[in-house]
C-alpha cells in the first residue's frame, strides 16, 4: 500500500509550499522507482525531477487546482 499525505504547516495559498509525502507499507526492502504526477484537467503529467517519496513545490494559482499522485513501480530482483 502507498499512503500519501499532504503536510500543512500553514494554510495553502499562493507562495506557500505544497508538501506531500508518500509512505510505502508492506514492501519490505524491495527496490522501487517513484514519480510524482499532476492532472490539471489535461491528463496526468510527470513532475520533472520529482522521483523521491517527498514532493515540495511552491503553490501557485495553477497547481493549487490540480490533482496530485505518486506512481510507484516495483523493480523485480534479478
Amino acid at each position: 500500500m502507498v499512503v500519501v499525505e499532504r503536510i500543512m504547516n500553514d494554510s495553502l495559498c499562493e507562495g506557500n509550499n505544497l508538501l506531500m509525502k508518500a509512505t510505502l507499507l508492506g514492501f519490505g526492502e524491495m527496490n522501487y522507482t517513484a514519480q510524482w504526477q499532476y492532472d490539471d484537467g489535461e491528463g496526468w503529467t510527470d513532475v520533472e525531477g520529482a522521483d523521491s517519496l517527498e514532493l515540495r513545490v511552491p503553490a501557485d494559482s495553477r497547481n493549487m487546482q490540480c490533482r496530485w499522485r505518486i506512481r510507484v513501480a516495483l523493480i523485480p530482483e534479478m
